[in-house]
């Protein structure tokens, strides 16, 4: 991988199939964002959409999670993309919008009732609960989040045993990409 333009052609091949493939190590990606208390904040999502033209990445989530309050009140989030296959990791510096309702019910609409069942859960995500079991499965489209990530940069690292290499691609740059040590 020694040219910028292949580089990013690689990761965007590599988010663009992710999500149509259920076994892909690349579809499950970690979301970091800053918690109420000024931490970071960390947890896995699975990648359902990525569009190289706009550039932008989405993912599903309960309106009613810590990580929709969190997006909330500051959209910029830090997304982390590993694909051992090609050895190469992908982190997404974005701004996130939150839709809801009206806005994604062509979504909720055709989701497999087992994949609704992740968003409405009683109680709230984060929720205290005594028991394990306590935990109640109802599938709420009111609590269904499309997070929309717009990605304004690209910090891509190959692996290869025989030669590292790092690029960072820029928005206000033109998404020319630079090369820089790993």
């Amino acid at each position: 991988m020694n040219d910028l333009a292949d580089f990013w052609a690689t990761a965007w091949d590599i988010l663009e199939s992710a999500p149509k493939q259920r076994d892909a190590t690349a579809r499950t990606i970690s979301v970091a964002t800053q918690g109420a208390d000024g931490m970071p904040q960390l947890r896995s999502v699975v990648l359902r959409t990525a569009d190289r033209t706009e550039p932008s990445v989405v993912f599903y989530t309960d309106l009613k999670s810590a990580k929709c309050a969190e997006i909330s009140e500051n959209p910029r989030t830090a997304l982390l993309v590993w694909s051992p296959e090609a050895r190469v990791q992908i982190r997404l510096s974005t701004t996130a919008l939150l839709l809801h309702g009206a806005g994604v019910a062509d979504i909720w609409a055709t989701m497999p009732d087992m994949s609704k069942s992740s968003y409405g859960n009683m109680p709230y995500p984060g929720a205290p609960l005594a028991r394990a079991t306590d935990l109640v499965n109802a599938p709420d489209p009111a609590r269904f989040a499309v997070a929309h990530c717009r990605v304004q940069r690209v910090d891509l690292v190959d692996l290869d045993p025989s030669l590292h290499r790092r690029a960072i691609y820029v928005e206000e740059e033109g998404w020319a990409g630079r090369w820089v040590t790993p």
